[in-house]
Parts: C-alpha cells; structure tokens; sequence
C-alpha cells in the first residue's frame, strides 16, 4: 500500500497535466505543450544526474532528507528517487 502511494500521486499528476495539455491542443496552443515537454525533460534529467551524483558518492539508496536507507521496492520502482517512503508522505 504504500508503494503505491508514490505512484498514485505522479500518475495523478500526469493524468491532470495531459487534461490540461489535451485543453491547450484545442484551442491551437502547441508551444505551451512543447514548453512543458522541455521542463519535464529537463527535470528528469536532472533527477538521474542526482543519483548518479549520490551513486558517485557513495549516498545512492539513502535519503537525501533523513539518511535512512530507501527500501528496495521504491528504487526499483524509480530508480532516481531520492526520498524514503516516510519522508515522501510529508
């Protein structure tokens, strides 16, 4: 169950900004699709070179809020996470 909760957030997430960006295709609005796809890139991107940074150090695994090691379950999961369960959940 909580496995899951990571995954339900970002898939509703996704889903409302596929809403939003199916919105901006009706009304001709391409480039502010474009725009996000670049940010989105961009920022996962930069998630991987954190955690081939934490990998480089040493750090990969751990939280990079509290420093308890990330349950396997997650990293399989997504691989550049860098937060443990608890810590995501706030």
């Amino acid at each position: 169950m909580l496995l899951n909760f990571g995954f339900r957030v970002k898939k509703s997430f996704t889903l409302k900004l596929m809403q939003y960006a199916n919105f901006v295709l009706k009304f001709g609005e391409r480039e502010l699709l474009d725009e996000f796809e670049i940010v989105s890139r961009a920022s996962e991107r930069q998630r991987i070179h954190a955690a081939l940074k934490r990998i480089a150090e040493g750090e990969y695994g751990y939280c990079i809020d509290c420093g308890e090691e990330i349950a396997p379950k997650p990293l399989t999961a997504d691989p550049a996470i860098a937060l443990c369960l608890d810590c995501l959940r706030g």
